[in-house]
């Protein structure tokens, strides 16, 4: 009876011990989960916060775009009404200087 008892204890403590460590391993597990979340968080936060400093760098980047095409434009406006050699001599400068910009 009483290596019974022993053994039923011996049992019931290997039992409980399973518990604990099958326990403390799903506990580790979810705390894993929440920090590496955390950290998914944060990029999508980081990110979040940096559209809006692209697109006032696209707008930026879109103005001056619009004034260079705007300015090959009338200098080859310029080119296409000139009439003499020094008008097409500086309507071809300004070409060159737009196109300079624009690469």
């Amino acid at each position: 009876m009483k290596r019974f008892l022993i053994g039923l204890g011996i049992v019931i403590l290997l039992i409980i011990v399973s518990f604990i460590s099958v326990y403390n391993g799903i506990v580790s597990k979810n705390e894993t989960i929440t920090a590496k979340w955390a950290q998914v968080e944060n990029q999508l936060q980081r990110r979040n916060d940096l559209i809006p400093n692209l697109v006032n760098t696209v707008k930026g980047y879109a103005s001056h775009e619009k004034t260079v095409f705007e300015d090959v434009t009338n200098a080859r406006s310029q080119w296409a009404k000139a009439t003499t050699v020094e008008q097409k001599v500086k309507a071809a400068s300004s070409i060159d200087a737009a196109l300079g910009r624009l690469l």
